[in-house]
Formats: structure tokens, C-alpha cells, sequence
């Protein structure tokens, strides 16, 4: 299946997103922070990262822009639970071109389905 990478800093939450995605048959990297994440994107070969939207030390919005510069046909997935900051950061995230989000709370079938369609669908176009 596909090489994913997982981007949030609450440890248990990302640990059980890898175990539902290696469940469906994925491959996971897990990463705790933003920091970094193009040399784990690369030293990986991920064909899709999922971002957590509200983390410390580079947030969601950094993290998403980075990825899209260094690797524009990179898919992304964009996930917040935080509120109505949460909801903007997911319209954001959006306008700079991931290609899909997903609020907190949710259901891990609703991941696994929601990567499925990821993946399936075109890879993002190159931003001007």
C-alpha cells in the first residue's frame, strides 16, 4: 500500500493512528513535530503525510507550507481538533492546497477511507 507519514505531537493519539493505518495496510513513520519533516519525507520516500494542525515548536499551517514548496506533488491530509482556530487553520490549510482535512474527533474508519480516496485520487498541482 502506500509510505505514510504521521505529524502530531500527543504521542498515544498518533501511536493508534499508525496502528489503524498499518492495520489497513500502510506503512507508518511517526513524527512528533513539524521540525524536520522534509528530511523524513525524503529519507522515507512517504507518498502522503498527515499533519496535525495545532502543534508546538512549527505548527500545521509551517509544516503544510514547507512540504508544498519542497515537495508540491506530495499529498497531504491536514487533522485539527482545536475548536474554532482548529476550523481556520483546516481552511487555511485548504487554500494552500492539501488534498483533504479531517476535524477531531474521528473515527478510524473515517481515516483509513479518507486516505483510500487520497490516494486514489490526482496528485496535488504545482502551486505558482
Amino acid at each position: 500500500m502506500a509510505r505514510i507519514v504521521l505529524v502530531d505531537d500527543t504521542d498515544i493519539f498518533r501511536e493508534t493512528l499508525e496502528v489503524t493505518l498499518q492495520r489497513a495496510g500502510h506503512e507508518t513513520i511517526g513524527a512528533a513535530s513539524g521540525l524536520g519533516i522534509e528530511r523524513i519525507v525524503a529519507q522515507h520516500k512517504a507518498e502522503l503525510v498527515i499533519i496535525d494542525m495545532l502543534m508546538p515548536d512549527r505548527d500545521g499551517v509551517e509544516t503544510v507550507m514547507a512540504l508544498r514548496r519542497r515537495y508540491p506533488e506530495l499529498r497531504l491530509i491536514a487533522m485539527s481538533g482545536g475548536g474554532s482556530r482548529g476550523n481556520l487553520d483546516l481552511g487555511v490549510a485548504r487554500r494552500l492546497g492539501v488534498s483533504a482535512t479531517i476535524a477531531k474527533p474521528f473515527e478510524p474508519a473515517e481515516l483509513v477511507e479518507l486516505v483510500s480516496g487520497v490516494l486514489a485520487g490526482p496528485a496535488p498541482e504545482r502551486l505558482p
